[in-house]
């Protein structure tokens, strides 16, 4: 009998590479295979290297990871739940394998244990040779299926695609809704597990460091699949406490800033860990200090410039010092203190920053001056804040890291509220990294001053005839000189509730429509 398997793709959690890369190459040698047997016999040549290469590739991939399943659905192909791109040179057949897919009504197969030669025969030519003209072709293979006794191989059907506009009755998701909520379900998390920090370490002043290596880890896998993933929710200012929000987002900074710049996962995950963790001494600091609304005092000033020292003293004290707890306790201590050898606290005698430390003074500074809720109470725009960042280049902050932050976020980053030339309103959504100076940007009202249906300006886009740019970034708006928040401009999914450490982000938590706030 034919198993059936779940009618969607599994969540696409990211893979190493490697693993991406031979499930890639599974997917073209079964259509190499099952091409050849269209036309040749089992024990022709031209047949046999094909359907070897096959059974080989599937062998150690089950060696190594013990299970696989090949996904088609809504036009990608899947394996293991990581989406494959389409059109790299390497593998230049992917429509044809997508028809071939298509004309068989087929949605995927999976192994749980290497087939035989014989059996893997079968199947491959079961799929060469259904007769795709049937009213029902999935139908006909699933018999053949049967007949064949191919019960290790499983199949299944085709779901059905789902449509690119939300869906109020079904409440179906596009792909980039998904997108966001997966992103969403990982940064709340995060800022979820800093309040449960901050409660601990009052309470008891312990703290297991488990869970939140593997809320980095989350974080890293997400950026590493798409630098911008993280990127929308750090614009979000409206935080009712902004404290665990701002540590959040400066190790998304962070992260992204160390991709930037060639590290690999490991170190990512190191460095991700101490951005998270950079202002742990603010723990030991009284709470109406570090939330008061208004500018802070000399005395106020001189309180919150012990924070580095305390943060070290509190996570050498409470963690075994492997490489991420090392890092860590470093960070804390340097991530005000300058290249030039100024900042706080100061140092005995001059020696240069770790690097984990110069990428996250960058992280905290910027999103301290967009934010306007940790030193400067007043808050700048997201450009504003970049070019006071590079005016202080090579005194304050490292050269090279500023100019790999500028690449990662753009002249004109997410969370932008500016003005085209032509005259609609709108954020910046996403830049382009081929021009910076010209970003996606989402339209919120048009030139005569009406709300729009949703629709997104490539800023690269050109008239055909002429070659010129079609519109232009004409204003940057102030933060609070329009009437939406980045929130409801972005369309950013949000939680139910403030408890999200019941949620997994495989799970996918409930959320709600960014109008509806909640009190995080």
């Amino acid at each position: 009998m034919t198993t059936r398997i779940d009618q969607t793709p599994a969540p696409p959690n990211i893979r190493e590479t490697e693993q991406v890369w031979a499930g890639r190459k599974i997917f073209q040698a079964l259509f190499g295979a099952v091409k050849a047997a269209m036309v040749y016999e089992a024990n022709n040549r031209a047949y046999r290297s094909r359907a070897d290469e096959l059974g080989g590739l599937i062998r150690d991939y089950l060696q190594c990871y013990g299970g696989l399943r090949l996904d088609y659905f809504n036009d990608f192909f899947f394996v293991d739940g990581v989406r494959l791109k389409y059109g790299t040179g390497e593998f230049s057949h992917d429509r044809e394998l997508a028809t071939l897919f298509e004309g068989l009504r087929l949605g995927g197969l999976a192994f749980t244990s290497a087939p035989d030669v014989e059996q893997l025969d079968r199947a491959v030519f079961a799929l060469a040779q259904i007769d795709r003209k049937v009213d029902d072709p999935y139908r006909a293979l699933e018999a053949a299926w049967q007949e064949l006794q191919l019960a290790e191989i499983t199949i299944r059907r085709m779901a059905p695609k789902i449509s690119n506009r939300l869906s109020t009755d079904q409440k179906v998701l596009s792909a980039e809704h998904l997108r966001k909520r997966r992103a969403g379900a990982v940064f709340f998390r995060a800022i979820d597990l800093l309040r449960d920090f901050n409660e601990r370490i009052r309470d008891t002043g312990s703290f297991t460091s488990a869970k939140a290596q593997r809320v980095v880890h989350d974080l890293v896998d997400h950026i590493v699949k798409d630098e911008t993933s993280l990127l929308e929710f750090t614009a979000i200012k409206d935080f009712d406490d902004y404290t665990f929000a701002h540590s959040t987002n400066v190790c998304i900074y962070a992260i992204a800033l160390g991709l930037r710049l060639g590290l690999d996962r490991r170190r990512l995950s190191e460095l991700g860990f101490a951005a998270l963790f950079h202002d742990v001494g603010k723990v030991k600091l009284p709470q109406d200090l570090i939330n008061k609304p208004e500018e802070y005092s000399e005395d106020d000033w001189r309180m919150i410039q012990k924070h580095p020292v305390l943060g070290a003293l509190t996570l050498g004290a409470m963690l075994a010092l492997d490489d991420h707890h090392a890092r860590g306790v470093l960070v804390a201590y340097e991530h005000h203190r300058s290249v030039d050898g100024g900042g706080y606290p100061p140092s005995p005698e001059p020696r240069p920053l770790n690097l984990f430390s110069r990428i996250v003074a960058v992280a905290d500074s910027y999103d301290a001056m967009t934010s306007g809720r940790v030193y400067l109470k007043t808050r700048v725009s997201p450009d504003e804040a970049l070019r006071r960042l590079l005016g202080q280049f090579g005194a304050r902050y490292d050269p090279i890291v500023l100019r790999a932050f500028v690449h990662v976020l753009g002249i004109f980053p997410v969370g932008t509220f500016v003005c085209l030339s032509t005259g609609e309103l709108g954020i910046v959504s996403r830049n382009d990294q081929s021009d910076l100076f010209r970003p996606d940007v989402r339209v919120l009202r048009e030139a005569d001053g009406s709300q729009t249906a949703e629709r997104t300006v490539k800023l690269t886009t050109t008239d055909a005839e002429t070659g010129r740019y079609l519109s232009y970034i004409a204003e940057v708006l102030p933060p609070d000189g329009v009437d939406f928040t980045v929130r409801q401009a972005l369309d950013l999914p949000v939680p139910a509730s403030d408890s999200t450490s019941t949620t997994s982000v495989e799970d996918q938590a409930d959320f709600v429509s960014p109008g509806q706030r909640p009190n995080v």
